[in-house]
């Protein structure tokens, strides 16, 4: 299995050969994260980025707005949600 992690501190790349796409950022940098990357249409992507600043309004979700660049399946994978919100889930889900 081809995996591609996709972080800060990367300039760019190309992500065509993956099988998987982990997308592993501040959620405020998504946009920014991925606008250098090739590659990326239609990948299953697992988005590990997590939210420290206030998220893009044009989004429900981070994981939301991954898909919007990808394209592809996109499932949420680590968070700094409390176990407290865990309920609220199904109602948030991409």
């Amino acid at each position: 299995m081809n995996i591609t992690v996709i972080g800060r501190g990367r300039d760019g790349g190309d992500a065509s050969a993956a099988d998987v796409v982990v997308v592993a950022m501040r959620g405020h940098l998504i946009g920014e994260g991925l606008r250098g990357v090739t590659g990326l249409s239609g990948q299953v992507t697992i988005d590990a980025t997590n939210l420290y600043t206030e998220r893009d309004g044009a989004f429900p979700s981070l994981a939301h707005q991954v898909k919007s660049v990808v394209g592809g399946r996109t499932a949420k994978v680590f968070n700094t949600v409390f176990a407290s919100s865990y309920e609220l889930v199904g109602e948030h889900s991409a």
